[in-house]
């Protein structure tokens, strides 16, 4: 089947309303971007802004009217908003689109990560096919953590990855030697994704725990990393550094320069020689859990 998107330029005081229209006239999804060039990196807990020139997209398939579906938006939305544009789309399997473009991701000399194998002799490839959660490798906060885990072997250690995404970090760390990995994620695609990649791998079932919650492990371990955002991060502060042994190891990412002091500060009770590492906007922290 084809696909009609029509797109739509709105204040932020109409975005609200033209979604609702939107999906009110049969449209299967609506999507907001930004079409001002005004980022919003992390908004604040429980809001929801959008931008002052937003762009509104309602996905119909191609059967649908378009010139009476027009006419009834016409009808109800005030008549200084921009021109409606229509645009088809062929159908494609779009969760497999981002394959056409990846490239092998060379995290280290002898370290790799691809969607297929690689014949690099002496070298580790980690096999990745994210489906439809967060971890390709390429987005600076996953780099960061796995350029971490590539310096480190992690022989006789389990660690546990908060927002676990594709599973590309714990994979990471078993494929460093780690004795087993435990995987969290609240997204249900994410564990689905950490499992099969878990397996196109060939990562033994008895070396991962897939788990939505921090107390589904009742025993610390040596190392947590933790690829999300500054706040739930600092919010987590605590609990994280109650699932790592003194002297265990933490990889904080998800951050942004201008939140690293912030994050060091909520993480400097537990933790000793925290250390940032940057990359372009982003940065990683790591630190050592106190001993006292």
């Amino acid at each position: 089947m084809n696909w009609i998107e029509l797109h739509l330029q709105v204040s932020d005081q109409l975005v609200e309303q033209t979604e609702d229209l939107l999906l009110g006239l049969g449209a299967l999804s609506v999507t907001l971007t930004d079409n001002a060039n005004e980022p919003i990196l992390e908004p604040d807990l429980g809001t929801q802004p959008v931008w002052s020139q937003t762009m509104v997209t309602g996905l119909f398939e191609s059967t649908v009217d378009s010139e009476l579906l027009l006419s009834l938006l016409r009808q109800q939305l005030p008549e200084d908003r921009a021109p409606a544009e229509w645009r088809h789309l062929d159908e494609r399997v779009w969760e497999r689109e981002w394959l056409k473009h990846f490239k092998p991701l060379q995290v280290a000399e002898n370290f790799w990560v691809n969607t297929e194998p690689l014949n690099i002799k002496g070298a580790t490839t980690l096999l990745l096919d994210p489906g439809l959660a967060f971890g390709t490798g390429t987005h600076p906060t996953t780099a960061l953590c796995l350029e971490w885990l590539a310096e480190h072997d992690f022989a006789g250690e389990e660690v546990i990855d908060c927002g676990c995404g594709s599973g590309i970090l714990a994979i990471a760390a078993l494929l460093r030697n780690a004795d087993k990995a435990w995987c969290l994620d609240i997204d249900p695609q994410a564990l689905t994704a950490t499992k099969n990649n878990m397996q196109k791998n060939s990562i033994p079932d008895a070396q991962y725990k897939i788990m939505e919650s921090l107390d589904d492990m009742t025993e610390p371990s040596g190392v947590v990393i933790a690829n999300i955002l500054a706040g739930p991060l600092m919010n987590f502060a605590q609990p994280i550094s109650k699932k790592l042994y003194p002297g265990g190891r933490l990889c904080l990412s998800g951050i942004l320069k201008e939140q690293a002091q912030a994050v060091c500060d909520a993480y400097s009770p537990y933790f000793d020689d925290l250390c940032v590492t940057t990359s372009g906007d982003w940065v990683r922290i790591n630190g050592i859990r106190k001993v006292n």
